[in-house]
């Protein structure tokens, strides 16, 4: 239990790190311990290119005259074994004398190899996996095993279980709350949000980010089989205005002919399924390729079914309103809300949260890890 403790207190210091100033890399914290069970050191990975939780935490502990050799450091996560942007973790803690090391999750990386070198240059080496600490890496892990972004996937229902509405006539679900919460914590936390051209031209959708009416960008991916995005009738659409620090990326099944394109406008060519759709499972493994570790969609039903039966959801982030709506005014995807979340759909994720948003509820799915 005093390894739960101490791993515990490095676990808050992870947590103190913006995940999109760290991402592709993980979140990491990590403390320094003495002979007499004081804290000494304290550090966390604070920016993607800069020293990590142990340099930190070690560089802490020196400031506070401890005597490392007589330490044991307690890190959240395997520390690195080789060279990457920045020098190897292990070095530093054979370079200090550390005898102890204890971790709380294994890294996924087959670059690292941090517990074998360790153990082999005589450091004792404690694994204490912990489920919370597995948990703040989420993204990271499926990022590493799959070789893909982290997909969420965002939906509003009514109350009986309305998702939308036929044709081009939007049908607003979710309040004024819930609202605020998608653009202040979903689109601001993701490094890119992914929609269909269809719901882009019914909704004319910005898929931007909007905070007390200023507005941010936000690099969209669109299912455009066909280009229409880029057709004259469309040209008025808001996603289409001028960017400056971001791309709109079109994902189209075939190359096109395309004249004067953008050069925000980026179109990416991904294959065709035996049906006739986008290859989703090509497309995750190239925008992971591109460098996108964490994507939001905001897509119709058809798009959430695509994704599921592929296993590409990770999260499932279900705003359910108060509102009603009747039949015959809209699709009714879904009789009620518990039989979607018993639908085979969701089989294998599990409930997280429930947060009260003025009139709705955001109720939060994630999948159970491997």
């Amino acid at each position: 239990m005093v390894s739960a403790y101490y791993l515990n207190e490095a676990l808050k210091e992870a947590q103190k790190a913006d995940p999109k100033e760290v991402r592709p890399n993980p979140l990491v914290g990590a403390i320094v311990v003495d002979e007499n069970q004081v804290i000494v050191g304290r550090g966390y990975h604070k920016k993607i290119g800069t020293p990590h939780a142990e340099v930190h935490a070690i560089a802490d502990a020196e400031k506070n005259r401890a005597d490392l050799s007589k330490c044991t450091l307690y890190v959240t996560l395997e520390p690195c074994s080789h060279h990457g942007r920045t020098p190897p973790c292990t070095d530093l803690i054979l370079q200090h004398g550390i005898k102890k090391v204890v971790i709380g999750s294994l890294d996924p990386n087959p670059l690292v190899s941090g517990v074998e070198l360790l153990r082999s240059k005589g450091v004792t080496v404690e694994v204490a996996l912990s489920k919370e600490i597995e948990e703040l890496n989420r993204v990271f892990f499926v990022n590493q095993l799959e070789q893909r972004p982290y997909f969420q996937f965002k939906m509003a229902i009514t109350s009986n279980g309305v998702y939308g509405r036929q044709g081009v006539s939007r049908l607003w679900i979710s309040g004024p709350e819930a609202g605020r919460f998608v653009h202040e914590e979903l689109r601001s936390s993701v490094d890119a949000i992914l929609s269909t051209a269809k719901s882009v031209i019914n909704d004319n959708s910005k898929l931007n980010i909007r905070i007390e009416g200023n507005e941010e960008e936000k690099t969209a991916i669109i299912l455009d089989q066909q280009l229409s995005l880029l057709q004259p009738s469309n040209q008025h659409l808001d996603i289409l205005k001028e960017r400056q620090n971001t791309k709109l990326l079109l994902v189209a099944s075939r190359p096109q002919e395309t004249d004067d394109l953008p050069p925000h406008v980026e179109i990416l060519v991904v294959s065709e399924t035996d049906s006739g759709q986008i290859c989703l499972s090509s497309l995750s493994k190239l925008l992971y390729q591109k460098g996108y570790s964490k994507i939001l969609v905001e897509a119709g039903y058809s798009t959430f079914k695509n994704i599921c039966t592929l296993n590409l959801i990770d999260e499932t982030l279900m705003i359910v309103s108060s509102k009603i709506v009747y039949e015959d005014d809209s699709n009714l995807y879904f009789p009620n809300v518990s039989e979607l979340t018993q639908k085979k759909y969701l089989e294998g994720f599990y409930l997280v949260q429930k947060i009260q948003l003025g009139d709705d509820t955001l109720l939060q799915f994630c999948k159970e890890s491997n």
